[in-house]
């Protein structure tokens, strides 16, 4: 799999409660070309990373142990150093009104849990315009 250029520097933020599927997605980001991958489990933690500098690229699970996702997306494009960053919902058996609703609050795209390398692969062509 091929790194879309435009984000292979990038620092990528990777926000899903459970720790293997975060180990998962960040093997797979590495795998595929990804400088800098960061984790955090929690809202919370999130918050601390969005202000410790500029993400490229945030991927959130819909459901946070302290916040929804679309909290986490609106979090996210309300900061003002990271307020256009690209958001990528991760989720299994999203409801299709709460997929909606991350459309609506400006999420660039959706990946199914659990993540596989067709899926990374797909979204991030989409995410950076390929």
């Amino acid at each position: 799999m091929a790194f879309p250029p435009s984000l292979t520097h990038c620092k990528i933020l990777v926000v899903e409660p459970q720790l293997v599927r975060r180990q998962a997605l960040r093997q797979l980001l590495a795998e595929a070309g990804a400088a800098q991958v960061v984790l955090a489990s929690s809202g919370q933690e999130a918050a601390l990373e969005l202000a410790s500098g500029l993400i490229g690229l945030v991927f959130t699970n819909w459901k946070l142990p302290d916040m929804s996702g679309l909290d986490m997306i609106n979090m996210v494009k309300g900061d003002g150093l990271n307020r256009g960053v690209p958001v990528v919902l991760l989720g299994e058996n999203i409801p299709q009104q709460q997929k909606v609703q991350a459309v609506k609050a400006g999420v660039a795209g959706q990946l199914s849990l659990p993540v596989t390398r067709q899926g990374l692969e797909e979204v991030l062509a989409l995410v950076a315009g390929e």
